[in-house]
């Protein structure tokens, strides 16, 4: 039998406002969020960037993150009566 499942931690919200992108603000952003993660003995953090959204997904991999798992969506429409 395996151990227990690892805790996650998953940042749900990251938005940098236009006119503060590019000044080098983005690295010390999360890091009162690694440390409440770290203080909860959580020692992998997750999140989800928006596929078309190439420079969230570039900022999050120039602070460590990697590519894991691909998530699809589909809206389902209601059945017609």
């Amino acid at each position: 039998m395996q151990g227990s499942p690892l805790p996650i931690g998953y940042i749900s919200q990251a938005f940098m406002e236009e006119s503060f992108r590019g000044k080098g603000l983005m690295k010390p952003m999360p890091e009162q969020a690694y440390q409440w993660f770290r203080d909860g003995g959580i020692t992998i953090v997750t999140l989800s960037v928006l596929h078309r959204n190439w420079i969230g997904a570039t900022a999050w991999h120039r602070l460590g993150f990697s590519d894991w798992r691909e998530e699809r969506r589909m809206e389902l429409k209601p059945r017609p009566k």
